[in-house]
């Protein structure tokens, strides 16, 4: 959508052009970024033990939407529990996979899964 090489000039280039609210880019282990008008900011991965990455953005963003729309979170920490969503997704082998139990856990992080939690003050 642009030629800019740099992200944080190409994310406030297609800020300025489409009048976007919020941009918001997953970048894998490099993290995500947003940027709305006048803010850019980027928030951390943490390593995975990658099985399979289906649906890993769909839940990083199904969980940074549900923090910012129905708990009135800021983008940073919400963006670090998408990212815990993602990560123990990612961590599952896929959806008939034999991690069942972990994968359980990614779907009760939404309602306050402690376990997930952990993985953030353990530093991954």
């Amino acid at each position: 959508m642009t030629a800019e090489q740099d992200l944080e000039k190409a994310a406030r280039k297609l800020v300025e052009q489409y009048r976007i609210t919020l941009l918001l880019a997953t970048a894998g282990g490099a993290g995500s970024f947003y940027q709305m008008k006048d803010w850019w900011g980027k928030m951390e991965s943490f390593p995975v033990r990658t099985k399979d990455t289906t649906g890993a953005g769909d839940a990083f963003f199904g969980a940074l939407l549900y923090g910012v729309l129905e708990k009135g979170k800021a983008l940073p920490v919400v963006g670090r529990r998408g990212a815990s969503v993602a990560i123990a997704l990612c961590e599952c082998s896929g959806s008939s996979g034999d991690d069942s139990e972990r994968c359980d856990s990614v779907a009760g992080y939404i309602g306050g899964d402690s376990r997930i939690d952990a993985r953030w003050r353990e530093g991954g």
